[in-house]
């Protein structure tokens, strides 16, 4: 017989083995024909994870958090099925919120920007039919990839302004 340790992490790897195969062939199933509703939940999904992983009562909170922003930004994504404005809006309201908490956590706002950096341009692509719209899909980006920037080297630098101050008394 195999040590309760042992059995515990057989069942992880099986039910981690059943959650990759089965869940992207059920979210996809249903999104066929009730993609807003099956994207919601998936983002409401993620978000419940991230929420968990941010209070941190779950080991390697690090790695729970990027999954439920990943699980947020795809759920957003998947109301594409139905309708592209929903889904591209969504995305972008979800990568600023993701920024705007990523101010305390870093994970985040790393998230946040890669979600800016997908969605952004998506939204130019669909909202500006048209031959000329390259260009602006570029810069938009670029404005996105910069703003992002420094909104991630000031919380950096305070950061280190933070590390850096002096504990006892200063020695010559």
């Amino acid at each position: 017989a195999l040590p309760p340790a042992r059995r515990g992490r057989r069942r992880l790897a099986v039910a981690l083995l059943g959650t990759w195969v089965g869940v992207p062939q059920s979210v996809m199933w249903f999104a066929e024909g009730a993609a807003v509703v099956t994207g919601g939940v998936v983002w409401a999904t993620g978000l419940c994870v991230a929420t968990i992983a941010i209070q941190g009562v779950v080991r390697h909170a690090r790695l729970v958090e990027i999954v439920g922003g990943l699980v947020m930004i795809g759920g957003a994504a998947l109301t594409a099925r139905e309708s592209v404005a929903l889904a591209v809006i969504w995305g972008i309201g979800t990568s600023v919120a993701m920024l705007a908490v990523g101010t305390r956590r870093f994970t985040l706002s790393v998230l946040g920007a890669l979600g800016l950096l997908i969605d952004v341009p998506w939204a130019i692509l669909h909202f500006l039919p048209g031959e000329r719209r390259a260009p602006i899909a570029i810069l938009a980006t670029g404005v996105v990839l910069v703003g992002v920037a420094v909104v991630l080297v000031r919380r950096l630098g305070r950061r280190s302004e933070v590390s850096e101050q002096p504990s006892g008394p200063a020695t010559s």
